[in-house]
């Protein structure tokens, strides 16, 4: 099974460093990956963080994605659009994750439930269990690899103004403890990121009650949250955290050893050293906006170790340039131990991999709040129209809804309406935005693509 101890994950180091895919990643040469969910799919982010380390640590690998997840579904609905929204997209892989809507949270929060809430809550369980039961066998069916993840978790324990269902969590625990056990009886992968995230947040709302890795809301992570739930997609199916690891040694004026790089042009001089790096792979970028997980989790150490050690050096200190672009000083201790410098910012290969990454999330906004706002509406709104819909027949049904709606006096009318006028805007231009999707990606991986850079250690004053 993809699922390891994470505290294995935490202390092992790989010895295997080739840029090769290990068997047990969650991604393979030439996979197309579908991601079936609720709105934390359609909405979030955390496909588009697993997709960024496979940019960023395999740049030539070919694999591509489509997101399938819709807002407000569960498992039971999502087999009423699997042949037009799941089976479509011809997938080798996909990633199954329910949960949130299925439970029935309004169920939860009650002091003494009743007999009948109790009864409800189990009926909801078993649709779900069936549910999903039946989606994997057809997705089996359809040659797809299929890998359950747990749901995210609905944080009842944070200190929050929203209404909180508390014990829905609870039963979110009690889906991934299906999802456990259907992956054993179906002999397909399951990774857990519900536990690993609940403890998490827990750990953190000892130190304040008024964090939380879900957000306000209780039930959607943020940006950070979201790094954290790929995070441990990533370590629990074992991946590398190697991008380089280079070891050169300054008394014998040779190179020890590199994985997963080439070093060229080394050159010696009493109070320098320098040589060219050609890496196979970028560091790990995080971005502002998922900045804050880094403090949560040891990502630099367990995803993006970019070592450069430099043996026998000189007692002092020395001053590391990367194309003249002075990056840290440093002393001959630190680069004898090695330094990461994956954890460096202001590098130029870090630089490039933030790029990478602001292309891809803006391939992920188009897919997530365009193209998939299109078939939300289409599945809630727009059910009755034969799938696949054309653009006239869709743009006229969603004019004709737009009026009844506007006249309605429906408590989710300004929703609704917001919805449809997305989709009025969008669905004319669908076949544009397929476009700018496969050339935002694509643009992703050309950017992806290391190059060579100029290092520099030089001794400078104590």
């Amino acid at each position: 099974m993809i699922l390891k101890s994470l505290l294995l994950v935490w202390l092992c180091v790989p010895v295997c460093l080739q840029a090769v895919l290990p068997r047990s990643e969650l991604l393979r040469p030439k996979d197309r990956w579908v991601v079936v969910g609720d709105s934390i799919t359609q909405n979030g982010t955390y496909y588009a963080w697993v997709a960024l380390y496979y940019l960023t640590r395999y740049p030539d690998m070919d694999f591509s994605v489509v997101n399938a997840g819709i807002s407000g579904d569960n498992a039971t609905k999502a087999l009423s659009r699997y042949s037009w929204d799941i089976a479509c997209s011809h997938a080798s892989v996909a990633t199954v994750m329910f949960g949130m809507n299925d439970i029935g949270r309004s169920l939860y929060g009650v002091d003494s439930p009743s007999e009948k809430i109790l009864q409800r809550r189990k009926m909801a369980m078993d649709d779900y269990q069936e549910s999903l039961t039946t989606l994997v066998k057809r997705l089996k069916e359809d040659g797809m690899r299929v890998i359950l993840l747990s749901p995210s978790p609905y944080d009842d324990t944070a200190e929050v103004k929203s209404e909180n269902h508390k014990g829905a969590n609870l039963a979110l625990r009690a889906c991934a403890d299906y999802m456990r056990e259907l992956s054993k009886r179906e002999q397909v992968d399951f990774i857990d990121i519900h536990k690993p995230m609940t403890e998490l947040n827990q750990q953190r709302q000892a130190q304040d009650p008024t964090l939380t890795l879900t957000g306000p809301d209780r039930i959607h992570p943020q940006t950070p949250g979201h790094v954290v739930a790929a995070y441990f997609m990533l370590t629990s199916a074992g991946v590398t955290g190697e991008v380089s690891n280079v070891v050169l040694d300054y008394q014998t004026k040779r190179v020890v050893d590199v994985q997963r790089a080439t070093v060229s042009d080394l050159s010696f001089s009493p109070d320098e050293m320098s040589f060219t790096l050609l890496e196979e792979a970028l560091p790990y970028p995080l971005g502002k906006y998922g900045a804050p997980a880094r403090e949560w989790i040891p990502l630099e150490q367990s995803l993006s170790r970019e070592v450069l050690r430099i043996k026998n050096l000189p007692s002092g200190n020395y001053r590391l340039s990367i194309d003249d672009i002075e990056i840290a000083n440093m002393s001959a201790q630190e680069l004898g131990q090695g330094v990461n410098l994956g954890t460096h910012q202001n590098t130029p290969q870090y630089l490039q991999a933030q790029e990478v990454l602001r292309v891809l999330m803006e391939w992920r906004y188009n897919v997530g709040y365009r193209k998939r706002a299109i078939a939300q509406i289409e599945y809630w709104t727009l059910g009755h129209l034969k799938k696949p819909v054309d653009v006239l027949t869709g743009v006229t049904a969603a004019t004709k809804k737009r009026e009844e709606v506007a006249q309605s006096a429906d408590s989710k009318k300004d929703y609704i309406l917001g919805l449809l006028d997305r989709y009025l805007e969008w669905k004319a231009r669908e076949a544009e935005i397929d476009e700018r999707i496969k050339r935002l990606f694509q643009q992703a991986r050309v950017k992806a693509r290391p190059v060579s850079h100029q290092y520099t250690i030089k001794r400078i004053a104590d």
